[in-house]
């Protein structure tokens, strides 16, 4: 949808701003980028310059096309380079394959190409679908893993504040000092 309006801009458009009432918000700004590769090509150098300026990332693969060479060989030239002091990788739509069995498989290849690159990296299977669906009150997509998937996204939710806190605090010292 958002295509055809900044078809009709007599400028490009570097940024969107948008402001929603959630409490985390307050304590931090969440830049979400294209992804690599997107349609918008002309954004890839805006994805590298937000990655530059992040304190910390949460990279979002598709379990539907895990860690593909584009992404290897942005991580190894772009996030590799600033040895972010945490770093979060979550694999979306881990709720369209067809079992346990091809999660774990999914899984594995994505941990073994990540170590490759950045060893002992956060990496969560979640599903951003489950998760919207649970706090809307709407019908799970698959209510047989409803509970293993809200159980992930607790987990990271939880890694993701604690890392917050943490960087945070750390500021606050650092500027004290």
């Amino acid at each position: 949808r958002l295509e055809p309006l900044l078809k009709k801009l007599s400028a490009p458009l570097r940024s969107l701003r948008l402001g929603v009432p959630v409490e985390l918000l307050k304590r931090v700004s969440i830049v979400d980028t294209p992804g690599l590769g997107d349609l918008f090509k002309e954004f890839d150098p805006l994805v590298r310059e937000s990655i530059a300026q992040a304190d910390t990332v949460i990279y979002v693969l598709s379990a539907l096309s895990p860690l593909s060479g584009t992404e290897q060989d942005f991580l190894q030239s772009s996030v590799l380079p600033r040895h972010f002091p945490k770093m979060f990788f979550v694999v979306n739509a881990i709720d369209a394959l067809n079992s346990a069995e091809e999660e774990r498989r999914v899984m594995d290849l994505i941990r073994e190409k990540l170590n490759r690159l950045m060893p002992g990296a956060h990496v969560y299977a979640l599903s951003g679908l489950d998760e919207w669906s649970r706090v809307s009150g709407g019908a799970r997509p698959n209510p047989a893993r409803a509970e293993s998937l809200e159980k992930a996204f607790a987990e990271f939710r939880h890694d993701l504040e604690s890392s917050i806190q943490f960087r945070q605090r750390y500021y606050s010292l650092d500027r004290a000092a």
